[in-house]
């Protein structure tokens, strides 16, 4: 009888070791399969992310939200070294506004931000794509949270299953044929969390299309008397996207109720027009808002931007550019919001990273800073 019991309770053991192996092994693939949203060279949502929720609770007094135009834009490095404002970035390629949504609601679990900066330029489409939609919400830790955004992905995009994101391996199983070192090698990656979410970009674009956009009649009298061209005046405005308008209403109304300034922004590009901005300055007047493009002549100006000069390409900042932008809101945030200064370790000690990482792009090389920060 001992001999029966001692062999029941064998095959039980070894089938919660195959068990455990099992898990092993798929957690294991899942983590090789999952975009790790590699960009530019220096940028990954693994580093992103995973570096959020590493941030020490209530330490991030500003947020930065939108697409790839946020994440090239906000230097929170930038913000400390010149402010002592504590911020973190959490844009991503593409990111909707209902994805800007779902992060917002993550880091207030953690953080308890005085301040949360959007940039709008997503808020003229419903959705990304799938690509943006993985390497934005695979790094998210699952939650309640997360299961409702993974909801709306499914919905946005049909193609998707809940299940998919549950098991990576489901969706990616023919990722393996694209895989590089990073994949694996997820360490090379780790040394990027000291960017706390900001992308820097390197290049120039050249080209002086830009038009700034007039919004008084004195804009355009002081254009035309310098000869310089704007865009043509007009009172239209661009239609949003019903899930735009629902989840830029629904994070106006959580920053309310949590008392934190919703702040929106637009960074320079070819690719925003006047019907954008006043789409963009119609929601801010319903919602009690202050909006600042800085497309439109009076922001701009006060930018002293170069469009040529400072900007990578059609849409993004560059180190120069980031730098003016992060200047005037960084001026913004210390005065007319009360944003104080302090001193944190989490930005003291990746000061020397960001300023290797500007050396290296003035140079236009790349992986130093990160190999001097990993020693």
């Amino acid at each position: 009888m001992k001999n029966t019991s001692e062999k029941s309770a064998l095959k039980v053991l070894k089938c919660l070791i195959f068990c455990l192996l099992a898990a092993l092994m798929a957690h294991g693939i899942n983590r090789v399969l999952k975009i790790k949203g590699q960009e530019y060279g220096v940028y990954s949502s693994y580093a992103q992310y995973g570096g959020f929720y590493e941030m020490e609770k209530k330490t991030v007094d500003v947020l930065f939200l939108g697409s790839s135009h946020c994440y090239c834009g906000f230097s929170p490095q930038e913000f400390y070294d010149r402010y002592g404002i504590r911020s973190y970035n959490l844009g991503s390629s593409r990111q909707s506004t209902w994805l800007s949504y779902y992060w917002l609601r993550e880091a207030l679990k953690t953080q308890a931000p005085q301040a949360v900066v959007m940039d709008v330029y997503y808020t003229r489409v419903s959705s990304g794509d799938e690509s943006s939609v993985q390497k934005a919400l695979s790094y998210m830790k699952w939650s309640p949270n997360k299961a409702e955004a993974v909801r709306t992905a499914v919905k946005e995009f049909p193609e998707l299953t809940f299940k998919s994101f549950l098991l990576p391996n489901i969706r990616f199983h023919d990722r393996w044929k694209e895989l590089d070192r990073e994949d694996f090698m997820l360490s090379e990656l780790e040394p990027y969390k000291a960017l706390k979410g900001y992308v820097p970009l390197p290049d120039r674009y050249g080209k002086n299309d830009f038009k700034m956009i007039g919004e008084s009649e004195e804009d355009f009298v002081a254009a035309s008397k310098a000869g310089i061209e704007l865009q043509p005046k007009t009172d239209e405005y661009a239609e949003w996207p019903d899930t735009s308008k629902d989840y830029m209403g629904r994070i106006a109304d959580l920053c309310k109720e949590k008392g934190i300034d919703l702040i929106l922004v637009k960074t320079p590009t070819v690719r925003w027009t006047a019907e954008d901005h006043n789409a963009a300055v119609k929601f801010a007047e319903e919602y009690g808002l202050t909006f600042y493009d800085f497309n439109a002549c009076r922001y701009y100006e006060a930018l002293n931007y170069d469009y040529a000069q400072d900007n990578a390409d059609e849409g993004h900042a560059n180190v120069r550019g980031a730098e003016k932008i992060c200047g005037f809101i960084g001026e913004l945030l210390a005065g007319e919001y009360n944003v104080e200064a302090v001193r944190d370790d989490q930005w003291e000690k990746t000061a020397h990273f960001m300023e290797k990482i500007k050396k290296e792009f003035e140079n236009g090389e790349t992986g130093e800073a990160a190999e001097s920060l990993s020693d």
